[in-house]
């Protein structure tokens, strides 16, 4: 799985073995938070934001609304959410872009889409 240049990598180490003596095989799991597909808590980039055990995880199930951002090639502007005509009451976005399919490839892939820094706010 690829991880973000710099992160931890992903290691997965016995901790119990049947062949061992043990009753189970139990391994441990390491790895750092923007490992593989997640959720990014608004302390990741607004200092005193709440980390994500303090979230109402809730907020994240139910109906969203998904906007194709296919032809973006590298970032989500303040003018493509404009043209994207998000309706006042939308609680829930998703964004589709072109990033998908980058998990074909091997090793972590720079060229993904991102929200610019100037559209992260409102």
């Amino acid at each position: 799985m690829p991880t973000y240049p710099g992160d931890p990598p992903v290691t997965l180490e016995p901790f119990k073995q049947i062949g061992k003596g043990s009753r189970s095989n139990v391994s441990r799991l390491s790895l750092g938070d923007h490992t593989g597909t997640h959720f990014d808590p608004p302390l990741h980039f607004i200092p005193g934001g709440k980390p994500v055990d303090q979230l109402d995880l809730n907020v994240l199930c139910g109906l969203a609304r998904v906007l194709d951002f296919t032809r973006v090639e590298r970032e989500i502007t303040p003018r493509d959410l404009e043209r994207a005509h998000i309706p006042r009451r939308t609680t829930r976005l998703l964004f589709k872009t072109h990033s998908s399919k980058l998990w074909d490839r091997t090793g972590f892939q720079r060229d993904y889409v991102g929200v610019g820094w100037d559209a992260r706010s409102g």
